[in-house]
């Protein structure tokens, strides 16, 4: 007794040093690993370069229906004097839109609802992001938590397992007995092993989200429980999520685009004035390839109307109006599809709320029923299939708790994902 008095302080005094240890090393928490990848991650630059680059098509759409200024010139000689003319031509052009039915107005509003749809998208990948590294945190503490309780069943069976064999030694007949525990041991270790595995693989993954050395140690932070009244929240918080205003944007641009092609039916009015010279000189007297001769400035008006095309503008304006029903259309099936998300996510965490908590309570009672066979078997009262029975009991029901609190972590990125303005 005396020895197992010893053997015990032993095993608290271990545990005390490794539960130091442990906390002593910084755990990773849910918010660092979120901006961690955020700072990493290779798709989030390439969504806001293209944010960026349809914010500067809205400059250039706006740029186009104010007036421009260039230079324009050039220079013609050639031999002989009947076939060709020594000139040139300097000028300082100035040319500005009068009229065009509105089409440039529509493409500044279509090139800004396509500045609103690439924010969106980059807004998307930011949020599919957070998702992904959510779900892999929490993946990651529910393999953590399996290992757990694996590696404790393992220790209460190796514990189990000598005293049958201290029996077998004394020459009682539990041969049987031990054969069974040294099987049920090996298949325990196997799924250690397997649970080891499946953490690595996922530590292998977030570590990769994050920037992190693949092989980089990680020691995560618990989460808290997920929070969600009985009732939804107040509002409507799956209207901000970035597919809504993505399709939004997409209707306005259809919009800019029937505005666009029904401009095409009206004249288009534009005004140009030039000043410069136009000398002459060498082997003739006229400006031949030039519009005049010395130095002055001209204004131009400039008047284009349709006519006649055979019905080419009516069957463009048919199709741009068909695709702006279309796209009204997807607005509104984007939002039956993001309530859909948020709701669904919202109803399975209150109801994995009830099941988590009563899993729980399921494991905890498994634990006392196997380590009451285990002790019945240890008085002689029980048999050794009773405490394998109660051991398997014991371990799945802890496996189930934790499938349901990984459950309700995934259902709570759901929520966050769908959610967030």
């Amino acid at each position: 007794m005396r020895g197992q008095g010893v053997a015990f302080v032993l095993v608290l005094t271990l545990a005390s040093v490794g539960s130091l240890a442990s906390s002593a090393r910084a755990q990773l928490t849910l918010d660092d690993a979120l901006r961690a990848a955020r700072r990493a991650n290779a798709a989030l630059p390439v969504a806001r370069l293209d944010a960026e680059g349809a914010a500067a098509a809205v400059d250039e759409a706006r740029a186009r229906r104010l007036p421009t200024v260039a230079f324009d010139g050039d220079l013609h000689t050639g031999f002989p004097e009947r076939y060709a003319s020594s000139d040139a031509r300097a000028q300082i052009v100035a040319e500005t839109p009068l009229y065009d039915g509105g089409r440039l107005r529509a493409a500044v509003e279509g090139s800004a609802a396509a500045a609103d749809r690439a924010r969106a998208g980059y807004h998307r990948s930011e949020l599919d992001l957070d998702r992904e590294v959510r779900v892999l945190f929490a993946t990651c503490l529910e393999v953590d938590q399996e290992l757990a309780f694996r590696e404790a069943g393992v220790a209460r069976l190796r514990s189990y397992q000598s005293v049958i064999e201290a029996r077998h030694a004394g020459g009682q007949g539990v041969a049987f007995d031990l054969s069974q525990t040294r099987v049920r041991l090996g298949e325990e270790e196997a799924n250690v092993a397997d649970a080891e595995r499946r953490r690595a693989a996922v530590a292998l993954e977030l570590n990769e989200l994050m920037g992190q050395p693949l092989d980089a140690m990680l020691e995560l932070a618990p989460l808290p429980a997920p929070e969600l009244a009985a009732a939804p929240p107040a509002g409507q918080p799956w209207l901000g999520a970035p597919e809504i205003a993505q399709s939004e944007a997409e209707e306005r641009a259809a919009a800019a685009n029937v505005t666009a092609v029904r401009a095409d039916r009206w004249p288009k009015v534009s005004l140009m004035v030039d000043g410069g010279g136009q000398p002459v000189w060498g082997n003739s007297n006229l400006a031949l390839l030039n519009n005049g001769e010395g130095w002055g400035g001209e204004l131009v008006l400039s008047v284009n109307m349709p006519l006649w095309d055979a019905g080419i503008q009516r069957s463009r304006v048919a199709q741009a109006e068909l695709a702006q029903k279309a796209a009204k259309q997807r607005v509104s099936v984007t939002h039956r599809g993001v309530e859909l998300a948020w709701q669904r996510a919202a109803a399975d965490i209150r109801g994995l709320q009830r099941e988590v908590e009563v899993r729980a309570r399921t494991a905890d009672t498994a634990r006392d029923s196997y380590l009451q066979a285990e002790s019945l078997y240890r008085g002689g009262a029980g048999s050794a299939l009773e405490v394998l029975d109660a051991y398997d009991g014991w371990i799945a029901a802890n496996q189930t708790f934790a499938e349901a609190v990984l459950r309700q972590r995934i259902a709570e990125a759901e929520l966050v994902r769908w959610g967030t303005p």
